[in-house]
């Protein structure tokens, strides 16, 4: 009985520590702070998942975030990333917060958000609202964030370079560039197993 307490607290102090060190949560405000991994306004996680949040309400977009139980309003266009309690990273682009899925080559992002959706009925057509997930991608940190497509990423990189025709050769749709395996995009890691050849 005692070897199982003793466990028990062992395995907390193991979580706890590790917890505890995960670092910083916050807001980075500019490109060079994210890029160097400074957070500019940290927050106070222990104060719950809701630490940081973006508003999009109509003509005032902000990021709110908690420090030391006071809730501060930051403009959405004075902040260029923020990382929230669950170590996710979301980009700012257009007053839009995008979570940032991969960055081992290219940034692919994903964006989730409520659209209108005509269903059709055998009497009439309905109107619904369903949630969307699309992706997106950036070439780096300070290109914009364009659609996750085909098109869009033989333009950015060109069709006759190295990695236009690489891409051309690998993927023959759009939906194939949605394929990953586990945190990582086939598409990320075909263009490093490629770039270290």
């Amino acid at each position: 009985m005692k070897k199982k307490i003793l466990t028990i607290f062992i395995l907390l102090a193991l979580f706890c520590t590790s917890k505890a060190q995960t670092g910083i949560n916050g807001l980075y405000l500019n490109i060079a702070d994210f890029k160097a991994g400074k957070i500019t306004e940290p927050v106070d996680c222990a104060s719950g998942k809701s630490a940081i949040r973006v508003s999009n309400f109509f003509l005032s977009p902000y990021v709110f975030i908690r420090q030391q139980n006071e809730k501060i309003r930051i403009p959405i266009n004075q902040v260029y990333a923020f990382e929230n309690c669950d170590d996710q990273i979301y980009r700012i682009w257009n007053e839009k917060a995008y979570l940032l899925r991969d960055s081992s080559y290219f940034n692919i992002y994903e964006y989730t958000s409520w659209q209108t959706v005509k269903v059709w009925t055998s009497r009439m057509t309905r109107v619904r609202q369903k949630q969307m997930t699309n992706y997106f991608i950036s070439i780096n940190d300070s290109s914009p964030i364009i659609p996750l497509s085909l098109t869009n990423l033989l333009n950015t990189v060109g069709e006759n370079s190295n990695a236009g025709r690489l891409i051309a050769d690998q993927f023959a749709d759009d939906k194939s560039l949605l394929q990953r395996e586990g945190d990582t995009f086939h598409l990320n890691q075909i263009l490093i197993e490629k770039s270290t050849d």
